[in-house]
Formats: structure tokens, sequence, C-alpha cells
């Protein structure tokens, strides 16, 4: 659990440096921003966030052997997904 959007942002640190490049100029951004202090936002008033870990796949994966990014809806809707 993100107890701050200052923890979001530790989450941004935990980043393999190789993500750093795609990640970094949207983290510090205004949309990055606001999208770090409402995810704050939803967790403190008790929403809970899908997935717990939403930079799980940034760690296991390195940037080098991503090919292709499809972009959508993502699946989370219950625990355990």
């Amino acid at each position: 659990m993100f107890d701050s959007p200052t923890d979001f942002h530790r989450a941004f640190d935990e980043v393999p440096n190789d993500w750093w490049e795609l990640t970094e100029n949207f983290r510090h951004s205004v949309a990055g921003k606001s999208l770090l202090e409402k995810l704050h936002a939803e967790q403190a008033n008790k929403h809970i966030i899908y997935p717990a870990d939403p930079f799980a796949a940034l760690r296991l994966t390195s940037a080098q052997s991503v090919r292709v990014v499809i972009l959508g809806q993502d699946p989370y809707h219950n625990e355990g997904q």
C-alpha cells in the first residue's frame, strides 16, 4: 500500500534504469504528477487499486526485450487477477 504520493514516486525509483529513459519524463510531467496524486487520493478513500504492484512488469521485463507495447484497458477488476 502506498501511504502518500511520495510513496508512488518511490515506486518509480524501483523501476530498473533501462526503463528510466521511457518513464522519467512522464513521472515528472504535470500529467504524471496528477496521476500519482489521483492514485493516492483513491487509495486514501479506501478504494482498492489494481494491480497492487503497478510497476512489477517493468521490474520483471527489461526494456530491451520489449518490441511492442499494446495499450488498452487493464483487466484487473478483482483481487488475484
